[in-house]
């Protein structure tokens, strides 16, 4: 299934045809048809049937989506379809774009939700959750950064405890959650924004945390 269907598969944008070749073979290496790939990923078929037919260009976070599925590292698939992989800030990719990278009623949404998350954060599960997906889902991305340091940060907090006090290890709990459930605000594949939400998670939850810190004796959990 390699180069002699990618030579006939002329529907594919040229930049693109390495890596529906790699995934393609990726496909082939792992028994996996197009809506197997769909399914392993918890993606929809027509996502990835646009993908592999060319009426659709990649984003990076699709291909880091796609990655795990595939046993193929999220860096591959991005240089494949000419990509380097961003270490920017969303932030202030959105500030490059001249959009506003923190609507009020998209962070009213965002608090929300993180309050809802504040409790589950306390239970035996969320903690199980934190310690198993953190590390696994930030590997599957592929992308580092602030945000993503940050929100490491916040997993130690959450999971490590140390000095700081219950609530704010809740507080820190409720966005690494965030991060892991399939709550979010804006669709991650919406690219470039689909991660804005969970950068603005992360700036709540530091926020709310900080706040404690200045109305205590304490020392600020989170530097």
């Amino acid at each position: 299934m390699g180069r002699g269907w990618c030579a006939a598969h002329r529907g594919v944008f040229r930049a693109d045809r390495g890596l529906v070749c790699l995934i393609q073979e990726r496909m082939a290496a792992a028994g996996l048809s197009l809506r197997g790939l769909a399914r392993a990923a918890g993606v929809s078929h027509s996502s990835v049937s646009r993908l592999l037919s060319g009426r659709t260009r990649p984003t990076p976070a699709l291909l880091r989506t796609l990655a795990p599925a595939l046993h193929c590292p999220p860096v591959e698939l991005l240089r494949a379809a000419g990509i380097e992989p961003a270490t920017v800030d969303p932030w202030e990719t959105l500030r490059s774009l001249g959009v506003d990278p923190a609507p009020p009623e998209l962070v009213a949404r965002i608090a929300e939700r993180l309050e809802r998350l504040r409790e589950y954060a306390a239970t035996d599960e969320a903690v199980a959750l934190a310690r198993d997906g953190l590390q696994r889902k930030v590997a599957a991305l592929g992308a580092r950064g602030p945000v993503i340091e940050r929100l490491l940060a916040l997993g130690r907090l959450y999971l490590q405890g140390g000095p700081a006090p219950p609530a704010a290890r809740l507080i820190a709990g409720s966005a690494v959650l965030y991060f892991l459930l399939a709550v979010d605000a804006i669709d991650d594949f919406i690219f470039p924004i689909g991660y804005l939400d969970d950068a603005v998670a992360v700036a709540l939850a530091e926020a709310q945390i900080r706040r404690m810190g200045d109305n205590t004796s304490d020392n600020n959990p989170i530097g």
